[in-house]
């Protein structure tokens, strides 16, 4: 997708961070990563989204589920809050 490709697609700003990759190692590391999507514009009439998501390795979708996330909006989900487990866990979204 050519315009996913700049990073910024119907206004979300989406990033994906390689994390503890190392093919030098003995044996290589697997492939980590940890990826989020953040609204472009956080607040106005303009507001892009009420929003945040993120992922990692496992694939499972997760995000603010409402209210929340509205304070933070403009910053991206941490591999750690992706990882968190208990109450810490950022919500799992879908099914």
């Amino acid at each position: 997708d050519p315009v996913l490709a700049t990073k910024t697609k119907s206004g979300y700003t989406f990033n994906v961070t390689p994390v503890n990759f190392n093919l030098a190692a003995t044996p290589p590391s697997l492939a980590q990563f940890h990826s989020s999507a953040i609204p472009t514009t956080v607040s106005g009439v303009s507001q892009t989204g009420t929003r945040r998501f993120g992922m990692v390795e496992d694939g499972v979708m997760r995000g603010d589920t409402g209210g929340t996330g509205a304070t933070n909006l403009g910053t991206a989900y941490t591999s750690a809050e992706l990882r968190a487990t208990g109450a810490s866990a950022v919500p799992a979204l879908g099914n």
